[in-house]
């Protein structure tokens, strides 16, 4: 009803939940001891501790929803457990070039795109050229629609530089029957693991996620002195902590900051200075 995006990912716990319970999951039956063995069993299956608390949190949503229709007298206590696995992956400017090399061309722009607006894998693949303004025959603005975003506010992107770059090729390679302003043989780009598993290792990166794109834009855009609620605006965070979370401090980083401590030091004159109280 309310068009959340996450109902395939509360189906996908849901069926966690049935496959355990096997049919005998009559909310009386669901006292909080049966549910931390349900946890302990989901642990012995290597599931991490995100996954068993979008799992729990399916189920409690459930339970409170029956709460409130009156169909049960109360919900059973349910403990999250401790997370702890903040992903702290990106990639340097040179990483990021190997990688795109390594692409199949219809992929590298839509990549491209991903590293420099910072914007989220879904919100690409969805961008239409009804999002895209014009200046005469020249794209000036992306406006993503609400329903497109993921926090469902429109987000503004001037386009200039890269970005300008980018669109303008898109533009040219534009297929009528194709709404989409990136798309393979003028069908929307869907799943594309297999080649983005493929580049990565032939670029020797290792595992890199897409989602990592969007953590270097966040660092780029700060490290470019860029104000973090102008960068914001770019990237489409709605809270601070959030995007904290996303502006990775590197070893680099803090080799950088130790570096200017020491030149401010050097700066510094190496006699004393006396001070002495005036009286009144």
């Amino acid at each position: 009803m309310q068009g959340r995006r996450s109902l395939k990912r509360v189906e996908n716990a849901g069926n966690h939940l049935k496959a355990y319970f096997d049919g005998d999951a009559r909310v009386v039956t669901l006292t909080s001891d049966r549910i931390t063995a349900y946890v302990v069993h989901r642990q012995a299956e290597k599931a991490t501790n995100a996954t068993i608390n979008r799992e729990q949190a399916a189920l409690k949503h459930a339970l409170k929803l029956a709460h409130k229709a009156n169909r049960i007298s109360s919900v059973p206590s349910i403990k999250m457990l401790p997370e702890h696995n903040v992903r702290q992956g990106f990639l340097s400017h040179g990483d990021f070039l190997a990688l795109h090399d390594a692409l199949p061309e219809y992929l590298r722009d839509p990549i491209r795109f991903l590293y420099h607006a910072g914007w989220r894998l879904g919100e690409m693949q969805t961008l239409e050229w009804r999002d895209v303004e014009r200046d005469g025959s020249k794209p000036t603005t992306i406006r993503l629609r609400p329903e497109v975003s993921k926090t469902k506010d429109g987000r503004v992107l001037p386009l200039n530089g890269e970005l300008l770059a980018i669109i303008e090729r898109a533009d040219k390679a534009r297929q009528p029957a194709c709404r989409f302003v990136f798309h393979r043989d003028g069908k929307r780009i869907r799943d594309f693991r297999k080649a983005w598993a493929t580049a990565t290792a032939q670029a020797g990166l290792g595992k890199v996620l897409v989602h990592d794109l969007r953590r270097c834009a966040v660092r780029n855009l700060s490290r470019s002195g860029v104000p973090e609620a102008i960068a914001m605006k770019v990237t489409g965070h709605k809270t601070r902590s959030v995007f904290d979370r996303y502006n990775i401090v590197s070893e680099e980083d803090l080799k950088q900051a130790l570096s200017k401590v020491e030149a401010h030091l050097e700066s510094q004159p190496i006699t004393s200075v006396k001070t002495t109280a005036i009286s009144r």
